[in-house]
């Protein structure tokens, strides 16, 4: 007897224990697919001791005993599927099949076993042992398949827990899934031993069978433990709006019909610096800084029963101020106010940055009536909604109230250029055209036109809606009136350099015929064709005839440079041989090599170099060149000259010249070098200037035109060539570089 009415107490302490759980769980948790599989697991538990009662009950007849051990089968049938849903209801991806065909085939070996065992495939009849009716399984392949089912789901379970564990990281998580693998080894063991292996031994029967609420009760214990310590099926509704309730940061007090709090949140006690002690019971004026506030929203509230976003001071304990935005619900019962729900929230960054904001648009305000331009904006209809003080001072309002709100079109613009500047307008913001710049008159107060350059921008709400054109606007009546004169005065000048340009060319005609034949007199006189003459004759003919080739020189000169500005010059290409020319050119300035005793020298790399090239002009720029040399170096010097095939790489060509090769073609390159004076960096820059001369005019030693480089540079590009100088200083000589495209 003694172990019958233990056996009673503890099937009927479990069944208590799993209602009241399930009780719990149904009225303090969200019912969610995880919570309803919990109380499912539960109800099992609940169903087996349910049946237990009865089965250790001698009174029970052996049809009920039979009955409550059928259905008792229930339990230990639909324990691993459910177990095995409940754990995969915890994985945070949905399964990747439809949750109604995961379940069919869960649940299906299931139903079949239950079906099984009705029919009595699975247990022995029951039988009657010591005050309790037991039946044990039978030995059949389908037993076995009932405990590879069982085994196989329950170790799946777990399995998936470790799975879970090992992906998740949130450290409450994995310790909530530490307890219910623990939990459920331990479980599946003692289920195991008591369920399979010792009514497997041959026993009469087994006692660890009979006390089976054990295992399911430390099953039930960890599921409640994980629940409680960390919030494992989620929180309640109550603890989820305690919790709310204490971390708002905004204020919450409750107060009752007298207006005196009957509840603080946290946040409010810990801006305000008081206790709840120091103030439930007490009157809420005790916390507002002006009585007149309070007063104000008392009697809103007691008229509208609501108020919303009262500016209101709160005092803290230490007498700091904290502005807030106040809103409060009275609540009624029976047309009484019984109580007073508010929530106030610090609104001081708001202030702040509300202040902040407005000192800004002061400031922006400042520069904008600082800056010197017309800042005007206009809003979708033409109206205007804002002009800084420039933009009053050139139209020539005084006053807000001559411009705000008018149509700018109407008040500003010419009547010849309404239409057109209002349909530019609309249509840039209507269909948002492209139209950043614009030029337009507007028209003054005073009835003055001035042309006015916009640079406009169209202004859009948060929405991206457009509401107005924001355009920035400079006078340029005088500057265009300026560019008008100087455009007159271009066209002058360039008529007056046309003049001047056919006057060159004209005197150079002119003075070149007599010159030629002067020369060619005096050519003849020194050749003795017009009689025998003196030593002292023959030297001022020769002086005669030097001055005389000097002046047909610079005539040339000047012709070529009118033919250069005037795109007249023409050059003639043909197939010449560089090193022939070169040569040629040597031979043809001896004499003035002899006269300084400068030896000139020629290198190059091949006896024969074929290039297309104007031979006269490339003649002609090459004695320019030599003739600097011979000028500007010292007696019993040298020039060299060398002659090269090169290719765009070479490492000597200066950057800015390699950029404009548009080709890897190769190129002959002439190199002039002489020992003489050498030139600066500035000197460089300027030397291919028209009339530059390396010295100061009113002092120079040398003669010259400062024409000879100018127009050598144009002859080589003609050619499509470069030309460049180098030097390392003052008495460092020079290098000329000619490059000629093969």
């Amino acid at each position: 007897m003694q172990t019958f009415f233990i056996m009673q107490i503890l099937h009927l302490s479990s069944l208590f224990i799993y209602v009241h759980l399930i009780i719990f769980l149904i009225t303090n948790y969200p019912l969610d697919s995880k919570n309803k599989l919990t109380i499912v697991l539960f109800s099992l538990t609940a169903l087996w001791s349910f049946c237990k009662i009865f089965l250790h009950n001698p009174a029970t007849s052996f049809e009920m005993a039979n009955f409550f051990d059928k259905f008792m089968s229930i339990n230990w049938i639909l324990v691993p599927p459910v177990f095995l849903l409940f754990s995969l209801s915890l994985s945070d991806k949905p399964p990747s099949i439809n949750k109604w065909i995961l379940r069919i085939i869960i649940f299906l070996p299931a139903i079949i076993f239950i079906i099984l065992n009705f029919l009595g495939y699975l247990t022995e009849p029951i039988k009657y042992f010591d005050l309790y009716w037991f039946s044990n399984f039978k030995k059949n392949t389908i037993v076995n398949l009932y405990y590879f089912y069982f085994i196989l789901y329950t170790i799946g379970s777990i399995l998936h827990f470790f799975i879970l564990k090992n992906k998740t990281k949130i450290k409450n998580k994995k310790k909530q899934l530490d307890i219910f693998i623990s939990v459920s080894i331990f479980t599946l063991l003692l289920m195991v031993g008591g369920e399979v292996i010792i009514p497997n031994l041959n026993l009469e029967h087994h006692p660890i069978q009979d006390i089976g609420n054990i295992y399911f009760l430390i099953f039930a214990f960890g599921i409640f433990y994980a629940l409680l310590k960390y919030q494992f099926l989620g929180l309640s509704p109550i603890k989820t709006f305690n919790t709310i309730i204490s971390n708002l940061s905004e204020f919450l007090f409750i107060l009752d019909e007298e207006f005196n709090f009957s509840f603080i949140n946290k946040s409010a006690l810990n801006n305000l610096k008081y206790s709840a002690e120091e103030l439930i019971n007490k009157p809420f004026v005790i916390i507002v800084e002006s009585d007149f506030d309070f007063n104000k929203i008392l009697k809103d509230l007691i008229i509208k029963k609501i108020v919303s976003g009262y500016d209101l001071s709160l005092k803290t304990k230490d007498g700091k101020i904290i502005p807030v935005s106040l809103s409060a619900k009275a609540i009624e019962e029976q047309g009484e106010i019984i109580r007073i729900i508010c929530v106030a929230m610090d609104i001081s960054e708001r202030i702040k940055l509300t202040e902040y904001l407005k000192e800004q648009r002061e400031l922006a305000e400042k520069y904008l009536n600082i800056a010197p331009i017309i800042f005007l904006i206009l809003n979708r209809e033409g109206k205007i909604m804002f002009l800084n003080d420039a933009g009053m001072k050139i139209l020539g309002v005084y006053s807000e109230s001559e411009y705000s709100g008018k149509i700018w079109f109407e008040e500003f613009i010419p009547e010849d250029e309404k239409d057109l500047t209002k349909s530019y307008f609309f249509k840039f913001i209507n269909e948002k055209t492209i139209l950043n710049e614009l030029e337009n008159y507007v028209i003054t107060k005073k009835g003055e036109k001035k042309l006015i350059h916009w640079s406009n921008t169209l202004l859009t709400d948060k929405e991206n809606k457009i509401y107005g054109v924001l355009s920035a606007g400079i006078d340029i009546t005088e500057t265009k009136e300026a560019e008008k004169v100087l455009e007159e005065n271009y066209e002058k000048l360039k008529e007056l350099n046309k003049l001047k340009d056919n006057f060159i060319s004209v005197i150079s005609h002119e003075l070149r015929t007599p010159l030629t034949a002067i020369i060619g007199f005096i050519s003849l006189m020194l050749g003795g064709a017009t009689g025998k003459i003196n030593k002292n004759q023959q030297e001022s003919l020769e002086i005669m005839k030097n001055n005389s080739e000097r002046l047909l020189s610079l005539i040339n000169d000047l012709l070529d440079v009118s033919k250069i500005e005037s795109g007249k010059l023409k050059i003639s290409l043909s197939e010449i041989d560089l090193v022939f020319l070169i040569k040629s050119t040597i031979t043809e300035i001896k004499s003035l090599l002899d006269k300084k005793q400068i030896i000139c020298n020629f290198n190059s790399e091949v006896e024969e170099f074929l290039i297309n090239a104007d031979k006269q002009r490339l003649t002609q720029a090459i004695v320019n060149i030599l003739n600097n040399a011979i000028k500007f170096s010292p007696s019993n010097s040298k020039i060299i000259i060398e002659l090269k095939k090169i290719d765009k790489k070479y490492e000597n060509i200066p950057s800015e010249i390699k950029e404009k090769i548009n080709s890897n073609n190769h190129f002959a390159l002439i190199s002039i070098t002489d020992y003489g004076i050498g030139m600066t960096d500035t000197q460089i820059k300027n030397l291919f200037q028209k009339f530059y001369q390396a010295e100061d005019a009113n002092i120079r030693k040398t003669p010259g035109t400062g024409l000879g480089l100018y127009i050598t540079k144009n002859l080589i590009e003609l050619h499509n060539g470069f030309i460049w100088a180098e030097s390392k200083g003052i008495n460092t000589g020079s290098t000329f570089n000619i490059l000629l495209p093969i």
